[in-house]
């Protein structure tokens, strides 16, 4: 497969698991600022750890790579984490997103 189909499939998943599959309880349970009753069953670091293992597991679909699966899992809970604290916008989350997919292409091909 060429880095180019590689990249739209990395793409691809991120946007599904991101907002198709994410939903509106998992994006709002993933903040420490959550007020919800069900915070007190499901603490937000589970929320947010869940959401970062869908990203990571797609990454494992697509490259079939473990490293940087767990990349993704560290990578995604982070810059998720920044993000919920208000650190920088829905934006600047996206490119961070976006980049680390991109630096996966790099790194699979060079």
């Amino acid at each position: 497969m060429n880095w180019a189909v590689l990249f739209f499939y990395l793409l691809v998943a991120h946007f599904v698991c991101d907002f198709s599959l994410q939903g509106e309880t998992t994006a709002k349970e993933k903040s420490p600022f959550s007020t919800s009753a069900l915070q007190k069953i499901i603490p937000w670091p589970w929320w947010l750890t869940a959401h970062a293992f869908m990203h990571a597991g797609a990454v494992m679909l697509v490259t079939q790579h473990l490293g940087l699966a767990l990349i993704e899992l560290f990578a995604h809970w982070l810059i998720d984490y920044g993000k919920v604290l208000g650190k920088y916008s829905f934006l600047a989350d996206q490119f961070l997103h976006l980049t680390c997919k991109y630096i996966y292409i790099v790194v699979l091909f060079t």
